[in-house]
């Protein structure tokens, strides 16, 4: 009896232990990991940032505004001056490519999504919608809309938590390329 008691305690003991003993990192750590990537992607890229956008809404080469939610945002053209009206608009989106920026910085090629054309199919979501975010479209892709108007061209770099729902799973910040809000309707 008292040989079972032992071995019930010690196989408790152990699945207590195990855990402890884990290597995988802690969602702080990550997020730091992913502050890190993001950092040497802006200055090996030579950005630029500010965290005031420019009241003229023109922006310098290389600028990028960021924002209080973490997000970069380099506006290349502002669009034709219609505005998206929160939890009325419909958008749609288009891009280049994008980055897994930690994968990108550390080397890893397969990290950059190739000009594809699965990539240039357009994507929609309701603005102000979030359960219309479906991947790739996410919180960062929304909050550029109060800044920019249909048919607006920007280049961005989104932190994982305001990224699509399987980058905020990953921890994975990724940069847009010519992300284009090509029509709203």
């Amino acid at each position: 009896m008292k040989k079972s008691i032992v071995l019930i305690v010690s196989f408790a003991l152990l699945f207590i232990l195990l855990p402890a003993c884990s290597k995988s990192k802690s969602a702080q750590e990550m997020l730091r990991d992913e502050q890190k990537a993001v950092d040497r992607f802006v200055d090996r890229e030579g950005f630029k940032t500010t965290t005031k956008y420019p009241s003229n809404g023109v922006f310098k080469e290389n600028e990028y505004y960021l924002t209080n939610s973490g997000l970069y945002i380099n506006v290349v053209d502002s669009g034709n001056g219609k505005r998206a009206s929160l939890y009325k608009t419909d958008v749609t989106v288009r891009f280049d490519y994008s980055y897994d920026i930690a994968g990108y910085v550390s080397g890893d090629e397969s990290a950059k999504f190739s000009p594809d054309p699965y990539y240039q199919l357009p994507y929609e979501f309701s603005y102000g919608i979030s359960s219309t975010y479906t991947h790739p479209a996410c919180v960062g892709w929304a909050e550029v809309l109060e800044h920019v108007g249909e048919g607006a061209i920007v280049n961005l770099i989104v932190p994982s938590k305001i990224g699509s729902s399987s980058d905020r799973t990953y921890y994975v910040a990724r940069y847009y390329k010519n992300l284009q809000y090509t029509r709203f309707y």
